[in-house]
């Protein structure tokens, strides 16, 4: 199992949402939860790092 962080763009404004991501050892995403917000113009200044369980 994997799990992921990921950027989605939101609806109204410059919003991001920060998705986590969960993927199964197929490689099926599982599950998304938003987990918090980020200015769009602070988007490109944060990466994520994959971490596996």
């Amino acid at each position: 199992m994997k799990f992921t962080l990921k950027l989605n763009p939101h609806k109204v404004g410059n919003l991001m949402h920060i998705v986590a991501v969960q993927i199964n050892d197929d490689g099926k995403v599982i599950n998304e939860t938003n987990v918090g917000y980020i200015e769009r113009k602070y988007s490109d200044r944060i990466e994520f790092t994959e971490k596996t369980d």
